[in-house]
């Protein structure tokens, strides 16, 4: 029984994890931002290692979770977390009234493209868990 509740789980636990990381790295954004709009010089080089580790952290832990179906697992953690925080978080979504039925359409495209994207980079992290868990040269003598 709880081999079959082990991907659920896995899923449920990549999705919170997914939008907490988004939401860390949007305030982390936020706080390093000075109100005059001046940027660090340093922090453009720790934007794309953050990026990665957003985007790649939550399907890698549910595929590590996971005991079954890791590729799908990471996939759909990808696919919920970023639905689910652009839901939630998004500030575009508050003007889309004003703009018409054409701009609801394109903020959906632009939801669906997003969460498919972050879905394949789930899916990836997820696959390299799949790896580093199943292969024996790691585990030692």
């Amino acid at each position: 029984m709880a081999r079959q509740q082990a991907p659920v789980a896995a899923v449920i636990l990549g999705v919170a994890l997914a939008v907490g990381l988004r939401y860390g790295r949007d305030e982390l954004h936020k706080h390093l931002i000075a109100p005059n709009g001046v940027v660090p010089n340093w922090y453009p080089f720790i934007t794309s290692p953050i990026y990665a580790l957003v985007e790649l952290a939550p399907g890698f832990v549910s595929g590590w979770v996971a005991s079954r179906g890791e590729l799908l697992c990471g996939f759909l953690v990808g696919l919920f977390g970023a639905a689910l925080y652009s839901a939630t978080f998004g500030t575009l979504w508050r003007s889309t009234a004003a703009g018409g039925i054409s701009e609801v359409f394109f903020l959906l495209g632009w939801l669906v493209s997003i969460s498919v994207s972050a879905g394949l980079f789930g899916a990836a992290g997820a696959a390299t868990a799949k790896l580093l868990r199943s292969n024996n040269r790691w585990r030692g003598p």
